[in-house]
């Protein structure tokens, strides 16, 4: 900004331009690079001034004026004669001609089919022996509109020609000519081999160490005072010098993938040394090439995390082996310099990561529809769908556990299978396990199996069922009353369908799989199995419709039930007081 408030608004004047040069070459650099398309004559003439007002050019005035006003583009080919240089040139996309011709021999076939094309290029009008090189300034920007590249080379005119910062590296080493070598793909510049990529691109190396950056010099800095006289005191003598313009309103400040707007000279200027440096993100060496297949074979374990993990732990698993891959890559780059490109993992990471996970998601879905299809109809959906969901709880192993069993009967049965035709008597047993199933399932039941007319469930197994005694005595009063309408049907009326009797009782159990096969059986073994068959048989002595065992009725609150009277209990010595409501 004090540049430009000193020097004037941009573009400069082409005799200040000089001057600024003649302050560089003045310090004997090595070359001498100029990040500014110098098209046309000075727009900043007095003389080119008045030749756009319609001025002829051999008019009296003009003569004048030429010669009291020094030429700034005869003082910048003179001040450009004290070094060797290299100008810039701009793409043409509606061109057809080259920018002269650059130098390029081949030892071999090399691919470029991806580099970038233009029709004509746009040269400076300073044809002077003085102007050492030409090269491409442009920066392609990406779809994000980020700078990550520089050219190498690119096609204008159906003619080769060198980025800027190659063709200022050939002047600083003296080359004559570029050397295009295949296998690897490379461009040779005097002893420097420079890895090509298809496109003709160098991608620019983030993170370069403090210490290899180039320096920052102002403009301002090589004047002292208001007269702009020469300061002398900063050395330039054998460096590469890059002239170029970092304020805002020049027009060379492009966007990077940092964030930060930089002048199209500084990313030239780090072109330039990442090439004298030997980095580059195509480096076609053993060590690049080792670490590359590291990185792939981080993604390898992508596969088995959805095998072995949760949904979320594998997620978050994979975004840090990811990052990891990232960070490798980088860390790597900055202490060795070799760019290795991590995309080839982030790509077959994430599909290894997917497939596998839909290969897990498909055994979870098997494996819950198993379960639904072994349990449906014997417990209710919410149970079903939580052991679905958590198939650990469901432990279908042996295991010991205090249980609840119900027990139901139909009064009279035997008779009513003499009285009742196959179709009449199939229907109404149908009707009725209808009604009764649903009702077990609703309080959290388990159904053990259906035996002829009875119903065998049992409560707080597979899962924990919270006061299991209460659910269990709820569910045998609701199916009589359900049970007790269903007998007020005409079709179970008619046949003198008999009553449900019910026995409860509570007490430890041994429950699991039994079975061999696809054949298997969730059931119960034990003492309250056997005691509440024996107290729904009681029902018949004690004329009652609900029998309920000691173990049930400790648990119910032995003062809330009726007692019905003594009975003898397999597994209990002595006899049992029995209960009902």
């Amino acid at each position: 900004a004090e540049t430009i408030r000193r020097l004037g608004p941009w573009p400069w004047p082409r005799l200040e331009l000089a001057r600024i040069v003649e302050a560089v070459t003045s310090r004997e650099p090595a070359v001498l690079g100029l990040d500014i398309l110098l098209m046309g004559p000075d727009p900043r003439s007095p003389v080119q001034d008045l030749l756009t007002r319609g001025f002829a050019s051999d008019d009296p005035l003009i003569a004048a004026l030429r010669a009291r006003v020094p030429d700034g583009d005869e003082a910048l080919r003179a001040a450009l004669a004290g070094v060797p240089s290299v100008a810039g040139i701009g793409l043409d996309p509606a061109g057809q001609q080259p920018a002269g011709r650059a130098l390029f021999l081949s030892a071999g076939p090399v691919r470029l089919d991806a580099i970038w094309r233009a029709g004509g290029a746009m040269a400076p009008d300073l044809a002077v022996p003085e102007l050492t090189g030409l090269g491409v300034l442009a920066l392609p920007a990406e779809s994000d509109g980020m700078v990550r590249r520089v050219p190498l080379l690119a096609e204008a005119g159906q003619a080769l020609h060198p980025g800027f910062a190659l063709e200022v590296l050939r002047v600083a080493m003296k080359a004559s000519a570029f050397i295009l070598a295949p296998g690897p793909d490379r461009i040779m510049v005097g002893d420097l081999a420079v890895p090509l990529p298809h496109d003709g691109m160098l991608r620019l190396a983030p993170g370069l160490a403090e210490e290899t950056l180039p320096r920052r010099i102002s403009a301002l800095a090589l004047f002292e005072g208001d007269q702009l006289d020469l300061k002398g005191q900063i050395d330039l003598k054998g460096h590469i010098v890059l002239l170029g313009a970092s304020a805002p309103e020049a027009g060379g400040l492009r966007a990077t993938s940092d964030d930060v707007l930089v002048p199209s000279v500084w990313l030239q200027a780090l072109a330039l040394r990442q090439m004298m440096a030997g980095i580059s993100s195509d480096t076609p060496r053993r060590e690049a090439l080792v670490l590359a297949a590291l990185a792939l074979g981080l993604s390898v374990p992508l596969a088995f995390l959805p095998l072995v993990l949760g949904p979320v732990a594998a997620t978050f698993a994979a975004l840090g082996l990811w990052i990891a891959v990232i960070i490798g890559a980088a860390v790597v780059a900055a202490v060795t310099g070799l760019m290795i490109n991590p995309l080839p993992a982030l790509i077959v990471g994430p599909v290894a990561f997917l497939v596998s996970a839909l290969a897990a998601f498909t055994l979870a879905r098997r494996q819950a529809a198993r379960i639904r299809q072994r349990f449906e109809q014997h417990l209710s959906p919410d149970v079903v769908a939580l052991i679905a969901a958590n198939p650990d709880r469901s432990r279908l192993t042996g295991e010991r556990r205090m249980i609840t069993a119900v027990f139901t009967d139909i009064e009279n049965f035997t008779e009513l299978t003499e009285r009742a035709g196959p179709e009449i008597l199939v229907s109404l047993l149908d009707r009725y396990f209808e009604g009764i199933v649903p009702i077990v399932l609703r309080h959290g039941g388990t159904v053990d199996k259906i035996v002829g007319d009875a119903v065998h469930a049992f409560f707080n197994a597979p899962l924990d069922v919270d006061d299991h005694a209460g659910k269990a005595l709820a569910c045998a009063r609701e199916i009589l009353a359900w049970s007790d309408l269903f007998r007020q049907g005409e079709q179970a009326a008619g046949q003198e369908f008999g009553r449900t009797r019910i026995g409860i009782e509570s007490g430890e159990a041994i429950v699991g799989d039994v079975g061999f096969g696809a054949k298997l059986d969730y059931t119960a073994h034990g003492y309250a199995v056997n005691a509440a068959a024996r107290l729904e048989a009681a029902n018949k002595t004690f004329g009652s419709s609900i029998c309920i065992g000691p173990g049930a009725a400790e648990l119910l609150g032995r003062e809330t039930l009726r007692p019905l009277g003594p009975i003898q209990l397999r597994g209990i010595s002595g006899e049992a007081m029995a209960y009902s409501v």
